[in-house]
């Protein structure tokens, strides 16, 4: 089964079994079109009986989350749906886990590393790459990244730039 992650469990809410949910789409509301998810590690269709999304979080009732307890042995688990039946990404929209280890290059053709991770601290998503300036983190922002080619898996950026934001000085 071909999946994709959609939210990350951030911990429970309330007494219930109500998860607090950290999208990983970049349009939260579609959340609320969730009928199942799959928790990492299983197999199985999870019932979604309910999804709320505010301030950027979605909260989460799941058939087989009914107390606190069950809810906390789901923190930091990622949900997941199947690729046929999740969100479609826009143009120039990808999903992280096919950014994961696509080379970083720059415009002029050069090998600059590989991406390790991706992550989001609120303003922008924020790629880790082990690079030829050891470990450096980056805003994936349209300024960085002229083009994302998955099929290649490559990641043009403009070297200057990137530079301005990891001073390799500093690294």
């Amino acid at each position: 089964m071909d999946k994709m992650k959609v939210g990350l469990v951030v911990k429970p809410q309330g007494l219930k079994g109500e998860l607090k949910v950290r999208p990983l789409i970049n349009d939260p509301e579609w959340l609320n079109n969730l009928k199942y998810v799959f928790i990492d590690g299983e197999d199985i269709k999870r019932k979604v009986l309910s999804v709320s999304v505010r301030f950027g979080w979605a909260y989460i009732c799941l058939d087989c989350v009914g107390s606190i307890g069950a809810a906390e042995l789901l923190r930091d688990k990622a949900l997941s749906v199947l690729k046929a039946d999740g969100y479609k990404p826009s143009e120039n929209e990808y999903f992280i886990d096919e950014l994961i280890d696509i080379k970083l290059l720059s415009s002029e053709g050069e090998m600059l590393g590989r991406i390790k991770s991706v992550d989001n601290f609120g303003s922008a998503d924020v790629a880790t790459a082990h690079s030829v300036y050891g470990e450096i983190m980056f805003p994936l922002v349209d300024d960085i990244v002229l083009e994302v080619d998955i099929a290649k898996g490559e990641m043009l950026v403009d070297k200057v730039k990137l530079l301005e934001v990891v001073n390799p000085d500093e690294v």
